[in-house]
């Protein structure tokens, strides 16, 4: 019994490769910080794993009540652009974000961007970020955010200088990497070059059996 059982994980550990090991998401949801309610952040944070900056000359604030960061809360400040960077990894990928539009913004929708240095890899519009029926911001998935240097996020307008962005960011899930994601790779079909000689070997049988028909057609007439 145990050597059945062997081999039966032996095939299993085989057919399943390592891509459908459970990946170590991370959620950054600021319960953690250290910071007070109301707190001016200037122009960026750093958590343990990201760095979570605004342009120059826009404005960002901590919330605890609930836990996340305002963009774009002075009226004074000119908020168009949202940057999330690792600082741990020189990749990342982004599974989902979790904004929240409390103010309703001018422009509700807005462009997120995943960046790989300056090669755009994946790009999505999102929102409005507030759910009029649950009273509640919403959680944008994020598929094929992989391999990431940064992630930006923008109003919806041309160009995102005109935007103005003042939501609140609750959360982000995503995942640290050392390298970038390996490319799809298609396996060759198996070759086998002895069906050659086999189809050869088949038609010589075939052609003998024919021919031995045929003699014993004769020998019965």
């Amino acid at each position: 019994m145990k050597p059945l059982l062997i081999q039966l994980a032996a095939i299993l550990a085989f057919a399943c490769p390592a891509s459908f090991i459970v990946a170590d998401n991370r959620i950054e949801d600021f319960a953690n910080a250290d910071w007070q309610n109301h707190q001016d952040l200037g122009e960026f944070i750093e958590t343990n794993d990201l760095r979570i900056a605004v342009n120059p000359g826009g404005s960002l604030k901590a919330l605890t009540t609930p836990n996340g960061l305002q963009l774009g809360y002075l009226k004074s400040s000119d908020t168009h652009l949202l940057r999330i960077t690792p600082s741990q990894s020189p990749y990342f990928d982004v599974k989902s974000i979790e904004a929240t539009d409390l103010w309703q913004m001018a422009e509700p929708t807005v462009i997120i961007k995943g960046y790989r240095d300056d090669t755009l890899i994946a790009e999505l519009t999102s929102g409005p970020l507030w759910d009029n029926a649950l009273n509640t911001g919403i959680t944008q998935l994020t598929q094929d955010f992989n391999g990431l240097t940064h992630l930006d996020i923008h109003a919806n307008t041309a160009p995102i200088e005109n935007g103005d962005l003042y939501f609140i960011l609750e959360s982000i899930e995503y995942q640290l990497n050392d390298s970038l994601p390996a490319p799809p790779t298609t396996e060759p079909s198996p070759t086998f070059p002895f069906l050659g000689s086999i189809d050869l070997l088949l038609l010589f049988w075939t052609l003998g059996l024919i021919t031995l028909r045929r003699s014993a057609k004769r020998f019965t007439c």
